[in-house]
């Protein structure tokens, strides 16, 4: 399982990458410290969450996630706009916490969204993922 942060706060990084870690002893977590990097990292590798805190033009940034990657995308932000959020959701974030949430809330959401997505279903549609469809038209094909 891997598993991809975008984050300039290196301490805000760290206990993320902690709190994954102590709650999926087995993922891989790459740490990008801004876009340009973590973009790079989903043009590389597939990953199975994204979770980005903070980051400028994050509205471009979801976009530009969505192009590469359909893995479950949490954003971490203090913005108090509803408006800011509900962006950021139509631009392709599945979740959107406040930059303090508690390490309880926080596992709770990445648990749900793993468990969507490796059942195949699409975290905003709540429809099969496009992945998915291709396993169970496979699978009808193969009988």
């Amino acid at each position: 399982m891997g598993f991809l942060i975008i984050c300039s706060d290196k301490n805000a990084s760290l206990g993320l990458d902690s709190w994954l870690r102590n709650n999926y002893p087995d993922c891989d977590t790459t740490v990008a410290s801004n876009a340009t990097q973590g973009l790079k990292v989903l043009r590389d590798t597939e990953v199975d969450l994204i979770v980005v805190v903070d980051q400028a033009a994050q509205i471009q940034l979801c976009c530009d996630i969505r192009r590469l990657s359909d893995a479950p995308l949490l954003m971490l932000d203090d913005t108090q706009d509803s408006r800011d959020v509900a962006r950021a959701i139509d631009s392709g974030c599945d979740c959107f916490l406040a930059e303090t949430v508690s390490k309880t809330v926080f596992v709770a959401h990445v648990e749900a969204l793993l468990r969507r997505a490796s059942a195949g279903i699409d975290p905003t549609t709540h429809l099969l993922n496009a992945r998915s469809l291709e396993r169970v038209i496979g699978k009808e094909i193969e009988r």
